[in-house]
């Protein structure tokens, strides 16, 4: 399926209304305070928060309403023919069920706009009282894929559409006369059913990992900042007991609210759970990535008691590991990069969401870790930035331009030290530049995309540049 996901956001930050599609390698640029973070931003949040919406109670309340008026029956109702019979069915035109999948995924984009995006943010819902996201379903549903999904050992709730009927089915061991089934079915009813229905990337396409502008700080402090937190949590327990005169430290719960995002919230999760990632799995798709990633920074990762510890291959007679933070700065911005690369990304459907990924990188570096998204991208993954780097802008005209037909063209590869996995197919790019609270798409051809903020910028420090330059032989042939 080769749909791309479109998303209008409105009054997010500083956009007053932004249209974004997803290609395979999305890139937006922009000045400071344009918006370019708190797009990415809201992108993965819906994106990470799509099972949470589903299990809503405001969705469950919508997907009641839907099966009502598709089906006359409540979700109860499906529930106890599943629990009884084992299969209910119900007929429906494609017309009508294309405008079905259209009202629910209005239905949870609503529940996100509503509730979603101050959370990703950890604003008031204030701040965001007038602002939207929504989404553009583009495509008609795949008959030809049924979807079945495990409730529990045995138990499968299975969902097909033959371009008439809709059919439901629980198949595996009677259940057993127990109140708690029925309260199962219908979680994993609700769960499951929008994923059949969507039929589209939102369901299938984009599990997003994120790299915050933050993931540098997270990947030296995470520790300190647990060490803080437990201690400050500690205090607080033992000032609320004070109060109610109890001498004995007992845990009491307490509404507090972090006012980290949710994407630095998960990149700290993601430290935090380092250690049982790198035990448990080493992902094999990704080992010419993860080798790309170790010439770049020179050197390569590893966790010892907790802690992130970088071993230089620059200098292997004397090569020793060393904590992070003694570590160059570009060593501990691609720490994450590594980690996801080798313990995480296994599969073909992540969406690698990295706001800034210059930051710390010399100008050399731009250039490599540009090739190295383009051969993740061309190994599946799908790719979003966000930057202020011309150097990477020009690199992706340059791998686009390679994807062109021209005379010599393996000699010429070859001779300026590229390889056929970093050609960017153009039509796999889409470009936007954040500016004047929307963003502005940018026109592609095989020579790549133009990107007229930069070129911009690199003109006026041109024009300032030759002019001195004359001023300057001015004065000496006055001389």
């Amino acid at each position: 399926m080769d749909s791309k996901l479109k998303f209008r956001m409105t009054n997010i930050g500083v956009v007053k209304q932004a249209d974004v599609e997803l290609g395979d390698f999305t890139i937006i640029v922009g000045r400071n305070n344009t918006g370019k973070t708190h797009m990415a931003y809201a992108i993965y949040g819906f994106l990470r928060g799509f099972r949470e919406i589903m299990l809503s109670e405001p969705f469950a309340h919508s997907l009641d309403e839907h099966f009502k008026r598709i089906a006359s029956l409540t979700t109860r109702q499906i529930v106890d023919l599943l629990r009884d019979k084992g299969r209910v069915e119900w007929e429906i035109n494609e017309v009508d069920l294309q405008r079905e999948r259209r009202s629910l995924l209005v239905e949870m984009t609503r529940i996100y706009s509503e509730s979603g995006l101050a959370n990703v943010f950890s604003a008031s819902p204030e701040s965001f009282a007038n602002a939207s996201f929504e989404i553009d379903l583009n495509h008609t549903m795949n008959k030809d894929i049924p979807l079945a999904m495990r409730i529990e050992e045995g138990r499968l709730l299975s969902f097909s559409y033959d371009g008439a009927r809709v059919v439901v089915s629980l198949t595996g061991d009677q259940p057993p006369e127990d109140p708690v089934v029925p309260h199962l079915i219908q979680y994993w009813l609700q769960w499951t059913y929008p994923y059949f229905l969507l039929d589209d990337p939102v369901a299938w396409g984009y599990d997003p990992f994120i790299l915050s502008t933050q993931r540098f700080s997270v990947s030296l402090f995470y520790r300190e900042l647990d060490s803080k937190r437990s201690k400050i949590v500690r205090l607080l327990q033992q000032e609320e007991n004070q109060q109610k005169g109890r001498r004995e430290l007992t845990p009491a719960p307490m509404s507090r609210t972090s006012r980290l995002s949710l994407p630095i919230h998960d990149n700290i999760d993601f430290a935090r759970n380092l250690s049982d990632l790198t035990q448990s799995r080493s992902v094999e798709g990704n080992l010419n990535t993860v080798s790309d990633l170790v010439e770049l920074v020179g050197g390569q990762y590893e966790l010892e008691d907790e802690a992130i510890l970088f071993t230089s291959s620059r200098n292997k007679k004397e090569a020793f590991a060393i904590p992070l933070h003694l570590a160059s700065s570009a060593a501990g911005e691609m720490s994450f990069m590594y980690f996801f690369l080798k313990h995480v990304n296994d599969k073909h459907d992540y969406l690698l969401i990295i706001d800034e990924p210059e930051c710390h990188l010399d100008t050399a570096n731009q250039i490599q870790i540009t090739r190295m998204l383009a051969r993740l991208v061309n190994s599946g993954t799908k790719v979003l930035i966000t930057t202020h780097s011309d150097y990477i802008a020009k690199e992706v005209n340059n791998l686009i331009m390679l994807s062109g037909s021209f005379a010599d063209k393996e000699e010429t590869v070859r001779c300026l030290g590229y390889q056929r996995d970093d050609y960017l197919n153009p039509d796999s790019v889409r470009a936007y530049v954040a500016e004047n609270e929307t963003l502005t798409p940018c026109p592609k051809d095989k020579y790549g995309v133009d990107l007229p903020l930069f070129d911009k910028t690199i003109d006026d420090i041109n024009r300032v540049s030759d002019d001195l330059y004359a001023r300057l032989n001015e004065v000496q042939e006055e001389a």
